[in-house]
């Protein structure tokens, strides 16, 4: 049933995320034909490729809360409700797609990197591999509780969904310059050239920190989501 439920999923947000990628790949070698040409063209694609790179990371993460939003709460879930689906196979399922998704973008962002002339470490693949998904992972998790417990205000379920949004979007932010302060006071150099960085070495000595933080807060938004989702639906 996991497997099926996959499926559906991923053939629910193919077409438009689809469409959006390869929209990405066109733009980038649009732009790279026009660098001799007219550079000025070029610029501005690279502009408005960056844009539409951005716009793409978004709707990946909208696309899937609207795809758990439909088949967990509105008219889909009834279909769900009458068939042997675990709230475990709902959840793994959309995680999955997510992060099938979330690696896609990534990886027109990777052809990006390589255009442009910049070097990755070789050591750095394996815990940004490793760092993507979890993150990734996270994110689904977090979609998950965040409408689940939308959906407990049924005629405020946007406001609240947008609300939790700000509010993780400051708590991370404010995080992030905390783990930036610290990493600056403990930093004995940084190099960073076009071509060379010293600063992945560093950082990898913290990798499985960071990587085990992100685990835990996956697992707590998981098991939450799905304690709601047990409680306080038809779905078992």
């Amino acid at each position: 049933m996991l497997l099926k439920l996959f499926k559906y999923d991923m053939k629910s947000v193919s077409w438009n995320l689809g469409l959006l990628h390869l929209s990405l790949f066109v733009l980038i070698l649009v732009a790279r034909g026009f660098e001799n040409i007219m550079p000025i063209l070029s610029d501005i694609l690279y502009f408005i490729f960056g844009v539409v790179l951005v716009i793409s990371q978004f709707m990946v993460h909208i696309s899937f809360i609207k795809r758990f939003k439909a088949r967990t709460f509105e008219k889909e879930s009834y279909v769900y409700h009458s068939l042997p689906v675990t709230v475990d196979s709902l959840m793994l399922s959309h995680t999955l797609g997510y992060v099938i998704w979330g690696l896609i973008n990534q990886v027109v962002l990777f052809v990006v990197i390589l255009f442009t002339g910049m070097v990755i470490d070789p050591g750095s693949i394996d815990w940004l591999m490793v760092g993507l998904i979890l993150e990734f992972v996270w994110f689904s998790t977090w979609a998950q509780i965040a409408t689940t417990i939308a959906n407990h205000f049924p005629n405020h379920d946007r406001l609240v969904l947008v609300i939790e949004y700000i509010v993780c979007f400051f708590v991370m932010l404010f995080a992030w310059m905390r783990a930036t302060l610290w990493y600056t006071n403990h930093m004995d150099s940084v190099i960073v050239e076009a071509t060379n960085t010293k600063v992945w070495p560093y950082i990898l000595q913290y990798g499985w920190i960071i990587c085990a933080v992100v685990a835990l807060l996956a697992l707590i938004n998981y098991f939450s989501a799905r304690y709601l989702l047990t409680k306080h639906t038809d779905i078992v």
